[in-house]
Parts: C-alpha cells; structure tokens; sequence
C-alpha cells in the first residue's frame, strides 16, 4: 500500500523531471515540421469515411478511415481508330481527339515498274464505319475518366496515409501521431507568430493490408486529450481554466459538440477581448494581433520533443495520484525522508523536489555535513549537487 509520504516524494521527482525538460524546450511555435492531413480537404468519396461529415452520434471507435479504391483499366482502342485518334488514352484530364482528317501514303508501281509514292488525304466524314466505331468508343472513355478521376483523388489520399503509417512504423520512436482541432493563428502583441492546433488528442494507426483499409482510431490508452500552449511565450499563455474543465470532461469523446469546440470558445474569450473561435473546418487566414481560431481538425504527424517527454510525466503523476507508487519505483526512491519546506527570504514556501546528501574528501567531516542541503527552487528546477570522491 503506498502512503503519503511515498506518493509525495515520487510526485515530486517527476516533478522535478518536467521541469528539468522544460529548462531546454525550445518553443515549436508553427507546423512546419510536420506533415498535416486537414479533414476538410479529403474527398467525401464513399472509401472515405469522415467524422466532418458524420453525425456525432455515428462516430465510433474509427475515427478516419480510407480504403484503397478499385481501378479500372482504360477502355482497349479498336484497331481500326489506331490511325484517327491521337493523345494518351490514360490522361484522365486530356481527352483522346479524332482527326477530322489523315494523309495517308501508298506505293503503286509505274509502267517501268518503278515504285512511285503516292499521298492522299482521307476525310472522317467519307469514313462511315470509322465514324461509327470512333462514336461508340468516345463515351466508353468518358465515362471511365470520370471513375478513374474519382478513383485518384482517393488513391492520392491513400498513399498519402500509407506513408505515415510506414513513417510511424520505421521511426515510431521519433515521430508521435495526434490529431489537432482548433487551428489557432495568432501574433501576439506582434514579437512572434503562432500555427498551431490548440487541441491535440493521440490516435493511432491501423493497417488492414488483407481490406486494404488504413484506419485512425483513439490509442491504446485513450484519445487523453489536452490542451497545448507551449507555443506561447508564458506571458501570452492563457488561465484557461473553463477550457480545461471542458476538456477534461470530454477529453476521450473529441467529436461532441459540447466538448472540443466549447473548450476552445472558451479558451479564444479568455485569450482577449477580441479572440475569436469560428466553427470552420478550414484553418484561419493570415495571423493578426487579435488570437484566431477555427475549429479546422488535421492528422498531425510531428517529432517527438521534451513537450512529448513533459507531458508523459504529466500523465505519470496523474497515474500515481490514481493508481499508487509501484512497488518497483518505491524501492527506485528509496526511503530516505524528506526535508520539510524551507521558508525563503521573500516569503513563502519553497518546492522541494527531492532531498540530496553532500559528501567531501574527509571521512571525518562527511558525518557532519550528510542530509544538511535540500534541492529546491520557486519556479524552475534545482541545479543537481556534484559528489565529490
């Protein structure tokens, strides 16, 4: 059973560890390093299956999905157009074109028996049964470039994912797949410019090679998701406390409506007197001083950082507030005692991260001085003590 004092100091090693990472975080503050997917621009073709253009309700478990579309062969030319029609029969957006006229060559001998060339020209309208046959074909094509371009604007989008999912498989340890809602686009007090998503919840990506079928569906461990500010400067980041709450009621059901898109309502009211959240599924124009935000969901595929690392360790001090301290990390702690919090001279408690012990060169003198100093800081992570030997 784990007691509060072990619950305590494990909380506040993590602690220390998040803070430590946050020390060398360097603020990621747009996209351009990663490889978006907006929902808005897929096809809404039946391979695609869209939350945008589902009812709330009907989303379940599968939260995207494409399936590899069935192709069709381009129509066979008759031989006897082989001659008449010119252009490439597997250009979808350039159609083949019937010559309304050829010149064609013969060679007849003369009455030396010598070979003499002779051109003439053939009109389509003299030709019944090239007509004829050029009439039948032209709508079999027509109607296979329609299918065929429908069929590529899903198969573009198919590789597209069949690539991240190969990405994630080979560097799944560099790269992290999360899906973003509310695009936020924002210069504040104009030093620096903001492109990301204020939301992102974590997914994963499933491949079905026997259906052909690449589906986004919530990770193992739940959607978890949260509410991202590291973009900001801390003078710019926003007490969204209303947002959060939302959020963390609705942080596993991302598409209903109560949920994300009144989290980040709330979170634009707090942000300014002008901020503004627009239900749009596209992503806001160029950024102004006045916060901007559309709803505008993307699959993100990004580089892991320490805001990955920092929020992994806010997940484990959650997880030992509900679960308990293992008994592997109990026996990793240790059962030294904490140092109680030290007042400092401004007033106040100080954080105590963890409790150090200080050795020196002398035997003698090291009795004295072990267990005198105490890691803490207010407000950003203690600086480790160096052991001497």
């Amino acid at each position: 059973m784990t007691t509060s004092l072990q619950l305590d100091r494990t909380q506040r090693f993590y602690k220390y560890l998040k803070e430590f990472t946050l020390l060398k975080f360097k603020p990621q503050r747009t996209n351009e390093d990663a490889t978006l997917i907006w929902l808005h621009s897929l096809p809404n073709e039946p391979e695609i299956f869209n939350p945008i253009h589902a009812e709330p309700d009907r989303i379940g478990e599968t939260w995207l999905s494409i399936r590899r579309p069935s192709r069709q062969p381009v129509p066979t030319l008759p031989p006897l157009l082989a001659d008449w029609v010119t252009g490439d029969l597997h250009k979808v957006d350039a159609a083949p074109v019937i010559q309304t006229q050829r010149v064609v060559e013969e060679t007849v001998l003369d009455d030396d028996l010598q070979p003499q060339f002779i051109r003439s020209t053939l009109f389509l309208d003299e030709q019944p049964e090239v007509l004829a046959a050029w009439e039948a074909f032209e709508p079999q094509w027509r109607a296979w470039a329609v299918g065929e371009r429908r069929a590529l604007s899903v198969h573009e989008r198919y590789v597209q994912l069949f690539d991240l999912h190969q990405r994630l498989q080979a560097e799944g340890e560099r790269f992290e797949l999360r899906l973003g809602f509310g695009a936020l686009r924002w210069r504040p007090e104009g030093a620096y410019t903001v492109d990301r998503h204020l939301i992102t919840a974590q997914v994963h990506l499933q491949f079905d090679p026997v259906q052909g079928v690449l589906s986004v569906v919530p990770s193992t461990d739940g959607a978890r998701a949260l509410l991202e500010q590291d973009m900001l400067d801390p003078q710019h980041r926003v007490r969204a406390g209303d947002a959060e709450a939302i959020l963390a009621e609705y942080q596993e059901d991302v598409w209903d409506p109560a949920g994300v898109p009144a989290a980040l309502n709330a979170w634009a009211n707090s942000a300014s007197g002008e901020g503004e959240f627009i239900p749009d599924l596209r992503p806001p124009g160029a950024a102004t001083v006045n916060p901007v935000v559309h709803w505008a969901p993307a699959l993100i595929l990004r580089k892991r950082g320490e805001r990955t690392l920092a929020a992994t360790y806010d997940s484990v001090i959650e997880q030992l507030e509900q679960a308990g301290v293992p008994d592997a990390a109990q026996r990793f702690m240790g059962e030294h005692d904490l140092v109680p919090p030290m007042e400092n001279p401004a007033g106040g408690p100080r954080t105590v991260y963890f409790p150090y012990r200080r050795t020196t060169r002398s035997a003698a003198s090291s009795t004295g001085s072990a267990g005198r100093g105490a890691c803490s800081c207010r407000g950003r992570p203690a600086r480790a003590s160096r052991t001497r030997s």
